[in-house]
């Protein structure tokens, strides 16, 4: 081959290699200009018509908050509750021989928990109360109390028969869950 010819050569491949790089543009932009239209087409079709009248919500009446309530000495960032209410707040007052809520409060719900304590029958709260009055068992007295209660626990033979004498040691007030 002679240079003209593989100057020849050259040059066609360029050639062919620039249609290529072309091609790939302008299918790019026919995708491009695909989806615009799409789009374009999907907008024009969900918007309203002449004939559609769209929802138009006022509020007519008056507000009832005041600006006379607000404080505007505090900043809305540091304590917004006053910021909204502290005219209110300052312009309110109180009778003191009034209770309180807190002690209205605290009064109920201490009354109610001494009476639900009051209810409660547990095994092991009468047990407790009972032996609350006594002095205090010596070590033997309180061998002496439990170990007969714990024989038939050692002398279960099965799995099942130590469930069952763990129940009623439960019953009797004698084992905590």
């Amino acid at each position: 081959m002679s240079k003209e010819d593989i100057f020849v050569y050259i040059c066609k491949q360029n050639e062919q290699y620039n249609k290529k790089l072309t091609m790939k543009q302008t299918m790019k932009q026919c995708v491009i200009l695909a989806t615009i239209m799409t789009i374009c087409g999907a907008m024009i079709l969900t918007s309203c018509s002449e004939g559609d009248n769209a929802l138009v919500v006022t509020d007519d009446k008056p507000w009832t908050i005041s600006a006379d309530d607000m404080d505007p000495s505090v900043r809305p960032g540091d304590d917004f509750f006053m910021y909204c209410n502290g005219g209110y707040w300052q312009s309110t007052h109180v009778l003191e021989d009034t209770p309180k809520i807190e002690s209205f409060v605290r009064t109920v719900v201490t009354t109610e928990i001494k009476n639900k304590i009051a209810e409660l029958t547990l095994p092991s709260l009468e047990v407790l109360k009972a032996h609350k009055a006594q002095p205090k068992p010596t070590k033997e007295e309180l061998e002496a109390f439990v170990t007969p209660r714990l024989q038939p626990l050692k002398e279960a033979a099965t799995l099942e028969e130590a469930w069952r004498t763990t129940g009623e040691l439960i019953a009797e007030g004698l084992v905590t869950k």
